[in-house]
């Protein structure tokens, strides 16, 4: 599997839960908020959040971590990490998922895309 090096932009919580989200980020500046919202929403109390940001050229970053910091209290454990170079989606989302914190604590992982609302049952343990 081919992943990326990434860079940490923000890290809070210290321990991960057993489902962990995983969003990959490219340019959704207009959308990303709606996206974790609806991640906020889930039924299940407990959910870790790696955002992956690819090199985005707007202001997503930005966005992403001044969330995560009004919303960190609803994640055991939020990240916001960027690839050190623009990969494409696939790479980006198997960067996510094989983050070695990811890969060995998350008994789940699932993937929202930067564009999409989840339901609120989406996750569950």
């Amino acid at each position: 599997m081919i992943v990326q090096e990434t860079e940490t932009l923000f890290d809070h919580g210290s321990s991960w839960s057993d489902v962990c989200v995983v969003v990959p980020l490219y340019n959704y500046e207009k959308y990303i908020r709606q996206t974790l919202l609806s991640l906020v929403a889930q039924d299940l109390a407990e959910i870790s959040l790696v955002v992956v940001d690819d090199c985005s050229k707007d202001n997503s970053p930005a966005v992403v971590e001044d969330w995560l910091k009004n919303h960190r209290d609803r994640f055991a454990k939020a990240m916001l990490v960027r690839n050190v170079k623009n990969a494409g989606l696939s790479i980006t989302r198997n960067t996510g998922t094989s983050m070695p914190t990811v890969a060995s604590w998350a008994q789940k992982c699932s993937i929202a895309d930067a564009s999409s609302m989840a339901i609120t049952s989406m996750l569950w343990h």
